[in-house]
């Protein structure tokens, strides 16, 4: 039996946990992967995707597409259709990306400030890189070093990128941003998104 997913929203950092995750960023992959996450709440394909060219000033600009050569974006996806006569799986091409990746949703396409925490990190990282994919390969590969990281660091509860980018939008919400606010910031689309995170309790909001 296949065990079910953890969700995000109850798998938060809380600051002690994000402390001492980053004491345990022990590689330039491990350190631009959770500075990035949590300061910016993009999703982990987004983040991977970020090129040079995405940064400008202050400001991360997350393009609606753009070509990309990696395995995810070329991949073909097929839905399984069993035919009712012959009782056979057919195989229908649902997406067949061409070498493209493209945000999650139309609101992905944004634009996210650099907070001061991620500002040198990143900075020092692209003088040396031309983008993420140089050093996190690909999806798998950025499960893989958040799991060690919260590993190293002992944190109980499970740990992965969409918890990160969850932890963030809690940040956001604790500082008083605003429900719509906070949707445009994390590339949303429904607001109903952002208002789960203004439904915990005060005295973590407080804290």
């Amino acid at each position: 039996m296949n065990k079910p997913k953890p969700h995000a929203i109850d798998n938060i950092l809380t600051p002690e946990e994000i402390e001492e995750m980053k004491k345990e960023c022990k590689t330039e992959a491990e350190k631009i992967l959770f500075y990035g996450l949590l300061y910016t709440g993009m999703r982990i394909s987004e983040f991977i995707h970020l090129r040079k060219e995405w940064v400008e000033q202050e400001f991360i600009s997350i393009p609606e597409t753009q070509k990309c050569d990696c395995y995810a974006c070329k991949k073909i996806i097929y839905k399984k259709i069993i035919d009712k006569e012959t009782k056979k799986v057919i195989k229908e091409i649902i997406k067949k990306p061409g070498g493209v990746w493209k945000v999650k949703t139309e609101a992905g396409k944004r634009i996210i400030f650099i907070l001061p925490e991620l500002k040198e990190i990143l900075e020092n990282y692209l003088k040396n890189h031309n983008s993420i994919m140089e050093v996190i390969p690909n999806r798998v590969r950025g499960w893989e070093l958040i799991k060690g990281i919260s590993e190293r660091a002992k944190v109980k509860h499970k740990e992965f990128p969409h918890a990160i980018r969850s932890t963030f939008a809690t940040i956001l919400a604790s500082k008083g941003f605003e429900a719509l606010r906070l949707k445009n910031i994390m590339g949303w689309s429904k607001i109903a998104v952002a208002e789960q995170y203004f439904r915990f309790d005060k005295s973590h909001i407080k804290k």
